[in-house]
């Protein structure tokens, strides 16, 4: 099958996050798998990657807007795409303007308007909310709707099925040993929805007064100065893996979360998750039974509890390692199949 797959951005050497690397993800399996996989994007793909690229100008480098206006430009652009030829033409946003007699799959990988509900600063509110009434013209456009949660649905005024966010079992699995002294991982910005702040005071405040040897281990571009606490920049996904791996806990006190991979990615590395109550982490953590829900005035003393029980963190690891399967590439992969042959069959 020829599947075009429209993306903004291809993940970078440090960063294969977001939208981005899922898409990645997925057009890699379908090259596997056989499909003749093109992917318009404004970035090559890192490294060999087994699909084709084409790249989108939108001329943002060289537009007093600078890189900001690449957002509104990329639209643009994609209205050029020559993408008749293809049997299924697969958007990942940013695709309203697109022209083609193809049949048209859009996948929500969150919404911008859960985005602007949940934002911390103005600007960032602010973006979200414009990008969410382009949402709603690609919603109403498109040939079918993909939700990657049941918290995106409600973001939806029309039907949708649900396909779920994937990782790649092939990077994303247990092995080795934890690391010496107790250990939390968040990955995630300190200023943002994701609350990484939030989180590193209440390590300074209540986690490491009573855990003295306890670490946080901080993957986000944002740097803090406090005891305990390891700043380490953006990492490549095999890094990122290494430190699921060797971690106690994984927590993500996001207010908001369309889907949340990095809870899947340390689930299947078998690292215990907590996190603060979203719709991505119900959906993920099946409302609480794989993994830890708390309100933000119970978070401490979840997290000090994990550190210092040894059968608490051997049972959730067990229900992590027992849910993570299901958001595999290979088994999200078939779904995304089961639908692009559905949709060309009834164009």
């Amino acid at each position: 099958m020829r599947i075009a797959q429209i993306t903004r951005m291809l993940p970078r050497p440090d960063y294969a996050g977001g939208v981005s690397g899922q898409v990645d993800l997925l057009a890699r399996e379908l090259a596997a798998r056989g499909h003749d996989v093109t992917v318009f994007a404004t970035n090559p793909p890192a490294d060999a990657a087994g699909y084709t690229f084409k790249l989108v100008e939108t001329a943002a480098k060289t537009s007093r807007l600078g890189r900001r206006a690449t957002p509104y430009l990329f639209s643009v652009a994609a209205a050029r795409l020559p993408l008749n030829d293809f049997d299924v033409v697969h958007s990942h946003g940013d695709d309203h303007f697109v022209r083609t007699q193809a049949p048209v799959i859009r996948t929500f990988h969150g919404s911008s308007w859960g985005e602007a509900r949940h934002g911390i600063r103005f600007r960032h509110r602010l973006y979200h909310f414009t990008m969410g009434v382009t949402e709603l013209a690609s919603e109403w456009r498109a040939t079918v709707r993909v939700a990657n949660s049941s918290s995106t649905q409600q973001y939806l005024r029309r039907p949708s099925v649900m396909i779920p966010c994937a990782y790649d079992s092939n990077q994303f699995f247990p092995a080795g040993s934890r690391s010496k002294v107790p250990s939390i991982l968040i990955v995630g910005d300190l200023d943002t929805r994701k609350r990484g702040r939030f989180l590193v005071q209440l390590f300074e405040r209540h986690i490491r007064p009573l855990v003295p040897e306890a670490e946080l281990w901080v993957v986000s571009h944002d740097r803090v100065d406090a005891a305990g606490v390891r700043c380490l920049g953006r990492v490549s996904p095999a890094e990122l893996a290494d430190l699921y791996r060797r971690a106690w806990a994984f927590c993500l006190p996001s207010t908001y979360e369309g889907f949340g991979v990095p809870y899947v990615e340390a689930m299947a590395c078998g690292t215990p998750v907590v996190a603060t109550r979203n719709g991505g982490a119900d959906d993920v953590l099946g409302g609480g039974k794989y993994g830890v829900l708390a309100g933000d005035d119970e978070l401490a003393g979840v997290l000090v509890d994990l550190l210092q029980s040894s059968d608490r963190r051997s049972l959730l690891s067990g229900l992590a390692l027992q849910r993570a399967p299901e958001y595999a590439i290979t088994k999200v992969v078939e779904q995304y199949e089961s639908l692009y042959t559905a949709v060309k069959d009834a164009a």
